[in-house]
């Protein structure tokens, strides 16, 4: 399994995101350059409440769409055995390195779809706090029913769901669960560090567990590239499915887009 090296071009919602924003990226970059130069602390930049929009809209889609490559990071160095002077140095069993980038593989899938429910609540101007926004409260708001979102929401959700057990445990309980696949390679070091004594140690034959370890990590990189390769599809279809109303709500005034009328978008 490879990664692909070729530049992937950018989906056409997220370059029209990226050109509404840069009148507001360019003026606070060259605030920081001025300040930086007259050594003086950077003033806030004044901004329209439109320019924040588009930029806000423009912060969310780009991060969505760096989540595949962050995935391709992670699965390279999944590909890439360390060597044993660099686990000793990380202090890192070989099963402890594997489910450490496993984890973030499944913490970045997590963060794609929550990214995606931000993006939604920003460009359709859903008014949801930044840190109150919700996967029922977006899913089920009359402009996602609207714009026919939903279904784009549950493709990206569906790669999350098979997912949240072991987020839930690591992230709330603390646990650090062992993968079916490498419960054997673990009872394996176990063995080997049972006691101060040699003799009291299992003795694997050479290249046993190497061999394990590289069959169990082979067939953990399957699932991750079909995972990422399904998300790459979903955020593209997400993106399209967005074209259209970031256009209509481009340029409308707060009060344009209140619950009671919205041009008929609400």
């Amino acid at each position: 399994m490879q990664l692909r090296t070729r530049q992937r071009s950018k989906h056409l919602f997220l370059k029209k995101a990226l050109e509404r924003a840069r009148p507001t990226i360019f003026r606070a970059a060259t605030e920081a350059i001025k300040a930086r130069q007259e050594q003086r602390r950077l003033n806030t930049v004044a901004v329209s409440e439109e320019e924040v929009y588009h930029a806000e809209t423009h912060r969310y889609a780009d991060a969505l769409d760096q989540v595949p490559a962050r995935l391709d990071r992670v699965r390279l160095l999944l590909m890439h055995v360390p060597t044993k002077a660099y686990l000793r140095r990380v202090k890192m069993s070989a099963t402890d390195y594997v489910h450490y980038h496993h984890r973030m593989h499944v913490f970045l899938l997590s963060a794609a779809f929550d990214t995606a429910l931000n993006l939604c609540n920003v460009l359709l101007r859903l008014d949801i706090p930044p840190y109150a926004v919700r996967e029922k409260d977006v899913a089920k708001h009359p402009r996602v029913k609207r714009f026919d979102l939903k279904t784009q929401l549950k493709a990206i959700a569906a790669l999350v769901k098979p997912h949240k057990p072991l987020r839930q445990d690591v992230l709330h309980h603390g646990q650090q669960n062992v993968l079916e696949s490498f419960e054997s390679i673990v009872l394996l070091e176990l063995a080997q560090k049972g006691s101060r004594r040699a003799s009291d140690r299992l003795v694997v034959p050479p290249g046993i567990m190497d061999a394990m370890q590289g069959d169990a990590t082979a067939e953990l990189l399957i699932p991750m590239w079909e995972e990422r390769r399904a998300l790459r599809a979903a955020i593209d279809d997400l993106f399209a499915a967005l074209d259209d109303p970031y256009d209509i709500f481009t340029g409308l005034s707060p009060s344009s887009v209140s619950s009671s009328d919205g041009l008929g978008v609400c």
